[in-house]
């Protein structure tokens, strides 16, 4: 169920870029891209447990660079060279700052839990709670 409602988010979102130029019937079919690529991503488990990396790779890449193809006034060679660069140039300059960032994170106070407390569940780890007193883990610390 997961995995269906993060491939129709990543499509109702990924039209979003692109919807100012493109007709219903065509947000349709570049929603529909999105989230059969969405799905494939997650089952591929390119993943973390929420599923974002799928749905934002996705929709970061391919929304802003669809309209160009479906444009209502026809292919921009142009404009699609503006958009893949954008979107290019975007994602590198997020990418460098959050590795720096995690980088210095890691350095300072790290960014990873203990083998322990990834088994025993950050809940007890951080809060010294249950948060799931029903749930089990066939492993133990």
């Amino acid at each position: 169920m997961g995995i269906t409602l993060n491939g129709s988010l990543g499509g109702a979102v990924d039209v979003t870029a692109c919807c100012a130029n493109i007709s219903p019937a065509v947000a349709f079919i570049v929603g529909i891209i999105t989230t059969v690529a969405t799905i494939a991503l997650e089952r591929a488990q390119l993943d973390e447990a929420v599923g974002a990396v799928p749905v934002h790779l996705c929709n970061g890449l391919w929304g802003p660079s669809a309209w160009p193809f479906f444009d209502q006034a026809g292919f921009d060679a142009h404009q699609f060279g503006v958009q893949t660069l954008g979107t290019f140039s975007i994602a590198l300059t997020a990418f460098v700052i959050c590795f720096g960032i995690f980088k210095l994170v890691d350095l300072l106070v790290g960014l990873r839990a203990s083998d322990t407390e990834q088994i025993d569940g950050l809940d007890f780890a951080e809060h010294a709670a249950n948060a799931y007193p029903d749930f089990h883990t066939t492993e133990q610390a």
